[in-house]
């Protein structure tokens, strides 16, 4: 008996009831009843939108060094302006190319206070527009030892275009 009771028992734990719920009533009940019903709606999704850049943003660092304050930033000022004339013989426009504010740093020796050199840096970014010009922009890196690849940065055209792109895709998927 005590058997058929334990096997009764976990037989009905182990059978499910599934049900639909039914919702009955007036015009008005039902209304009532759905106002209580949040309204909001949550859609999650994803989506990634391949583009080639519009243009790319390339920082040169120039870094100069002398035991002179005074000469090393005329020595890094020069570095610039030979620089931005490379590059404007190899095509880029003048109004693509940028000198940031220099900053100069002293170095000192292990005794003493008075400043053993000085090392003045700036950064110029040049706007590229395709390989060609990158490959000229890096040309300077390669020309002089004061010039140094900082990094680059990509931009790309109407990027609220391409944003709403990869909604509506995540929206299909």
């Amino acid at each position: 008996m005590r058997r058929i009771f334990v096997v009764g028992l976990i037989s009905f734990l182990c059978c499910s009831a599934f049900a639909e719920p039914e919702i009955r009533g007036t015009a008005v009940e039902l209304t009532h009843f759905l106002n209580g019903i949040s309204k909001t709606t949550s859609v999650a999704g994803e989506a990634e939108v391949r583009v080639p850049a519009h243009r790319a943003i390339l920082s040169l660092g120039i870094v100069t060094e002398n035991k002179s304050l005074q000469d090393a930033l005329r020595q890094n000022a020069e570095m610039r302006n030979k620089v931005a004339d490379f590059l404007r013989k190899q095509g880029i426009p003048s109004d693509r190319i940028q000198a940031s504010k220099f900053s100069s740093t002293p170095k000192f020796g292990l005794f003493g206070d008075k400043a053993k050199s000085y090392r003045v840096e700036n950064v110029m970014r040049v706007a590229v527009q395709d390989e060609k010009e990158f490959q000229a922009a890096a040309g300077a890196v390669d020309s002089w030892q004061e010039v140094r690849f900082g990094g680059v940065e990509f931009e790309y055209a109407d990027k609220e275009a391409l944003r709403q792109k990869a909604i509506s895709d995540a929206c299909d998927m």
